[in-house]
């Protein structure tokens, strides 16, 4: 066999590194949960750039991924609770620290810390205490937990329902209702890459009877079980 050298290579079918150079999009296009961590970006940009990556048959063209996920409202428990004369049985409330522990306890299962903390600009509720209303306005909100995969979450808590009443109209009724579920699902509708989670509020509609502490938390679990599941769905862990 006569070895002769190569004088002319065929065009690859990868992108090249002038492909890449022409096209920084082109870098973009790697799923979202690759994105949030840098080691992993870097070398797949490293791949294409020294053009080492073999990959038939791929077009790039109309392939990307948005930053923006807007996570879905998962609904366990009523969420729902007051306090007067209509009430029999007072109802049974999630402290911020017993809610945090369930969220972290579910979630360091699957990797996620929300060690961190962000603040973010959205749409918060304007609640009311005397009448089934609530409105909403411009402000800032201080997520509970946030990720490094760039995903937070928000527990609203019977202590944000009462912080989000700014109109103070407690004492213009004789019952007292907290709508949390309402409050949450209207700053879960507004804001992207957050889980919205809320206080369930157990409550027995056969026995109209409010639900004890155990089974608010183990509602709460449900939600975010459900909101992990989504999470993998999506490919975010």
């Amino acid at each position: 066999m006569e070895i002769q050298p190569v004088k002319k290579y065929p065009k690859p079918s990868y992108p090249d590194k002038e492909e890449a150079n022409n096209n920084p999009k082109m870098l973009k296009q790697v799923p979202y949960a690759w994105r949030k961590k840098p080691l992993v970006t870097a070398a797949v940009i490293a791949t294409f750039i020294t053009g080492i990556c073999k990959m038939d048959d791929i077009s790039f063209k109309g392939a990307g991924f948005s930053d923006d996920l807007s996570v879905p409202f998962f609904e366990y428990g009523n969420g729902r609770g007051s306090f007067g004369c209509m009430s029999v049985a007072a109802p049974v409330f999630l402290s911020e620290e017993e809610a945090r522990q369930v969220i972290l306890e579910e979630a360091l299962k699957y990797g996620l810390s929300f060690k961190d903390n962000k603040t973010i600009k959205t749409k918060i509720p304007v609640t009311y205490l005397s009448e089934n209303k609530m409105d909403l306005i411009k402000g800032k909100l201080e997520l509970d937990g946030y990720d490094e995969t760039g995903i937070g979450f928000e527990f609203v808590s019977k202590e944000d329902y009462l912080k989000f009443n700014t109109v103070n109209d407690e004492m213009l009724s004789s019952v007292v209702s907290y709508n949390i579920k309402d409050a949450a699902k209207a700053i879960s509708d507004n804001i992207d890459n957050t889980a919205v989670f809320y206080d369930p509020i157990s409550y027995d509609s056969e026995k109209y009877r409010y639900g004890t502490e155990e089974e608010s938390k183990e509602l709460l679990r449900k939600q975010v079980k459900d909101f992990i599941e989504w999470l993998i769905g999506q490919g975010v862990i």
